[in-house]
């Protein structure tokens, strides 16, 4: 597996670097992942930790930059698992819309969606579920 870490700043962690790859590669032995990984390192918005960019011919995730070694763990872990499921094809996203296991759910506008709401979309629920499993064994 190939995980390319990028620092879209100045300010270059190593350490934080490291861990990253420790968990991409760690996590690869439980979920099944595609052979490319790109990393991200960005300053986001102070309440957004991480992002995956959804598109099935590259796998890209976006951490924030500001999140301490510790801090990045837990996001990082989360946005695994939806590279897994869009690389399994569990949740694809097409003009708007995301589509989980075939069924068609609409995109709506960040700002228009709840955070609760987003949680209960069944890609988020599935994430919930897996999260604390992965968590332990990564850390352990």
């Amino acid at each position: 597996m190939q995980i390319k870490v990028i620092h879209s700043t100045q300010d270059v962690n190593l350490n934080k670097e490291k861990i990253i790859l420790i968990v991409c590669r760690k996590i690869s032995t439980k979920l099944k992942l595609p052979q490319q990984i790109t990393v991200i390192l960005k300053n986001l918005e102070p309440a957004v930790y991480a992002e995956t960019i959804l598109n099935s011919n590259s796998y890209r995730i976006v951490i924030n930059s500001q999140l301490t070694i510790n801090e990045t763990i837990a996001p990082l872990v989360h946005e695994l698992i939806h590279i897994n499921q869009i690389y399994t094809g569990k949740l694809v996203g097409k003009k708007g819309s995301y589509f989980w296991e075939g069924i068609e759910y609409k995109a709506k506008n960040g700002l228009s969606q709840s955070f609760n709401d987003y949680r209960n979309m069944p890609w988020e629920m599935d994430v919930n579920q897996k999260l604390p499993k992965l968590l332990e064994f990564v850390l352990s």
